[in-house]
């Protein structure tokens, strides 16, 4: 047994009966005993080499665990990662198409206006009036305390004014 490892000799236990059976069974045969076959059924270390590799069993299952956690904690980082991304591209999408069907129905609404005889400065006065109070109607339901507005009944006017003229400014432009 001292020529082997400990890992060794529980590899090598077969072999080890045979030198057993080949050492004891030459030797018995001097005294009229025959040897049929040597069994091998335990190796037991000394406790300290027990306690030793318990503790290295110990210490492997304990990384392998930590290796296993980790992975489960990045497969849920990722996991989440693309929910978040697909979740915002959605978004996106969704934003995307609200304001095409917004501009659809404004363009619809324009090209009706004009065809009634509106002139292109009313018809973006009454757009532009409509949007206006959609505004403050959405910011009404929003629950939204303060809201800053030019006092007076004439503040919507003066607002439609400032407006028209801005587009007004950009169209020369």
């Amino acid at each position: 047994m001292p020529k082997y490892t400990f890992d060794a000799a529980y590899e090598k236990k077969d072999e080890i009966a045979l030198d057993v059976y080949n050492v004891v069974g030459s030797e018995m045969k001097e005294y009229g005993y025959i040897v049929i076959k040597t069994l091998i059924t335990s190796i037991e270390p000394d406790a300290k080499v027990k306690d030793s590799m318990n503790e290295i069993n110990a210490a492997q299952r304990t990384r392998a665990a930590a290796q296993e956690l980790a992975e489960a904690d990045r497969i849920k980082v990722v996991t989440a990662a693309k929910a978040e991304s697909e979740k915002d591209r959605l978004h996106g999408v969704g934003l995307a198409d609200q304001r095409k069907a917004i501009v659809d129905g404004l363009a619809t609404s324009f090209s009706e206006l004009k065809e009634s005889g509106l002139s292109e400065k009313e018809v973006m006065s009454i757009l532009l009036t409509n949007q206006y109070l959609d505004i403050l109607n959405a910011f009404a339901k929003s629950g939204n305390h303060a809201i800053f507005l030019p006092a007076g009944a004439s503040g919507a006017e003066d607002m439609r004014t400032q407006l028209l003229s801005a587009l007004e400014a950009n169209k020369m432009k």
